[in-house]
């Protein structure tokens, strides 16, 4: 669970330096920071950061939800007592 713990604190670190180093523009269309093959990959609104189009914390749950998978399957599984004590059987 360290990955997605500091996949997390990463992530809101890196949205925050974004916002620090990139100011807000006016109301109205956003500044693109980062397009590939015209599509808008990382822009800046004037109501936080887009990552294609979408409010950050979107990548970030997906991202977490793909690390939890991987480092599931990478891992070995809990011993019976570790399971007995979340999931006792009677």
């Amino acid at each position: 669970m360290r990955s997605l713990a500091l996949w997390a604190i990463a992530a809101v670190l890196a949205a925050a330096v974004f916002q620090w180093l990139v100011p807000a523009p006016a109301p109205g269309p956003p500044t693109v920071v980062w397009a590939a093959g015209g599509v808008d990959i990382l822009s800046r609104t004037a109501g936080g950061t887009a990552i294609f189009g979408l409010m950050p914390v979107v990548p970030m749950a997906l991202i977490s939800t793909l690390l939890m998978t991987v480092v599931s399957l990478l891992t070995a599984k809990p011993g019976e007592a570790a399971l007995g004590r979340y999931f006792p059987r009677g």
